[in-house]
């Protein structure tokens, strides 16, 4: 790894400001945008680690994501979407009746920074919305915090069934109202309390590395 390229996913990981400028100044400088998305991407990944370990915490990962965000705004318009690497195309929300969207945006910009292409329909999702969007998608991610989530959840699984499209994409839930009595007979594919699981477990599908 280069000096710079150091400096960058140092900066995303410690949630420095400088991020900005390093971006800046390397796409002023002519660099392939997708250098710049790579090491703000193991960037996050360490930051994802961390908060798995309990190293990092919940206000550090919503300043590192919002960091990352930031840093894209400057790297998109330089970057045609149809030239982007893409490791796999996520459709995500949280369930119908639940406007909780902490834990959602965490594994947006977790899945973003992994390079997933991210269609992200907001909170309040009814089923419908999520079988409408998940044609072309590989995956689809549900979040909740509420318990009754799980109902909307379910609901979700079984409209994907009803419109042929259960084995067609690979479905995770998350959220901590998630247990193993209940995700285990939910007929989803993967369920978790920890966003950064769920992130490694969709790149593990998708085949990627880190």
């Amino acid at each position: 790894m280069s000096e710079k390229s150091r400096m960058l996913t140092e900066a995303i990981v410690n949630y420095k400001e400088e991020a900005v400028q390093m971006v800046k100044e390397r796409l002023e400088a002519g660099e392939d945008p997708l250098n710049i998305i790579e090491d703000m991407g193991k960037g996050m990944d360490i930051v994802g680690e961390k908060y798995g370990k309990g190293e990092y915490f919940l206000p550090d990962v919503i300043v590192a994501s919002d960091l990352f965000q930031e840093c894209m705004k400057h790297i998109k318009p330089k970057l045609l979407m149809g030239e982007r690497p893409k490791i796999g195309r996520l459709v995500i929300g949280t369930a119908y009746g639940d406007i909780h969207a902490m834990g959602k945006d965490l594994v947006v910009a977790f899945a973003e920074g992994a390079g997933f292409e991210v269609r992200n329909l907001g909170v309040d999702v009814p089923p419908g919305k999520f079988v409408e969007e998940a044609a072309g998608a590989d995956i689809v991610a549900i979040s909740g915090l509420m318990t009754t989530s799980a109902t909307s959840m379910q609901k979700t699984v079984e409209a994907l069934q009803k419109a042929g499209m259960r084995n067609k994409v690979k479905v995770i839930i998350g959220g901590p109202m998630v247990n193993e009595l209940w995700g285990g007979e939910s007929g989803v594919d993967f369920f978790t309390r920890n966003g950064m699981e769920g992130v490694s477990k969709m790149k593990e599908w998708m085949g990627a590395k880190k």
